[in-house]
């Protein structure tokens, strides 16, 4: 489908749109979801995230499992360093599962991006630290 409009020649944004209004930011989201089919598929992670930062928040669980830094916040903007995040135990790299509550742990945002597709033993190898605890299972 070739999108027309005032933001667009050749089906691409060629101009930037006025923030002033929130009316743009909708139709811009509006456009460029229609640009990428990976946008839903986002927002459905960031819901079910929330979701389980929201359950291990009511269990106190929110510290980062592998320095043991928090507690992590569940609901805050992603650049905040205080930002908790989950870490995919077997790593989605390796073709672990996204969305399994059994295969997240909890993780502040400089050792996630750390451990990036590594195991969970060789991210502590990695710190020189050993898995002293259990890997939870949820």
């Amino acid at each position: 489908m070739k999108r027309k409009g005032k933001f667009f020649k050749d089906n691409v944004l060629t101009e930037e749109p006025s923030v002033d209004s929130r009316a743009s930011l909708i139709l811009l989201k509006r456009e460029l979801r229609a640009l990428d089919p990976h946008v839903p598929e986002y927002e459905k992670w960031l819901a079910f995230r929330l979701d389980v930062l929201k359950e291990r928040e009511e269990n106190g669980e929110l510290n980062c499992f592998y320095c043991g830094c928090g507690p992590l916040l569940a609901d805050v903007d992603q650049q905040d360093p205080r930002c908790a995040t989950l870490d995919h135990v077997n790593p989605l790299a390796s073709g672990g599962p996204k969305y399994d509550r059994n295969n997240l742990l909890v993780a502040c945002k400089d050792c996630n991006s750390r451990k990036r597709d590594m195991s969970v033993q060789s991210f502590l190898e990695l710190l020189g630290l050993e898995l002293d605890k259990e890997v939870p299972l949820w």
